[in-house]
């Protein structure tokens, strides 16, 4: 699972670059789904960073909750709804696209809105509480 914090450059790496079956590809690109609001976007292009591609591909992902601060080809994407996503990673070729994989995203609030620690013994707990709009 992926876990993107808000308004936030996010590192993520996947092992796409394994199931790549179609020759010539040129990039990978995003579709993101809301599980709740089924608010869907796709065409977020992805720039891999990995200096090991052939073990795994290492992106940035920043999701903005402004609207007008949107680049899809920068890796910005609008995403104004906290919660669980269903992300599908693409590559193609120019003629044939491939689905490569399919998984959760995570997208929380970049930071919580209370904070409590609790002591057991001489232990510390934090617990974030996070508003979801």
């Amino acid at each position: 699972m992926i876990i993107l914090e808000q308004n936030t450059g996010n590192t993520i790496c996947l092992t796409l670059t394994e199931s790549i079956t179609i020759t010539g590809s040129t990039g990978f690109t995003l579709t993101l789904e809301n599980d709740m609001s089924k608010y869907s976007i796709s065409g977020i292009t992805l720039t891999d960073t990995s200096s090991y591609t052939q073990r795994y591909n290492k992106f940035i992902l920043t999701p903005t909750s402004t609207l007008l601060a949107q680049n899809l080809t920068g890796s910005t994407v609008y995403l104004a709804d906290t919660g669980y996503y269903t992300y599908k990673a693409y590559v193609s070729n120019g003629s044939q696209t491939e689905l490569l994989e399919i998984g959760k995203m995570l997208l929380q609030q970049s930071t919580p809105i209370i904070t409590k620690s609790t002591y057991t013994g001489n232990q510390k707990r934090v617990v974030n509480v996070y508003q979801n709009k």
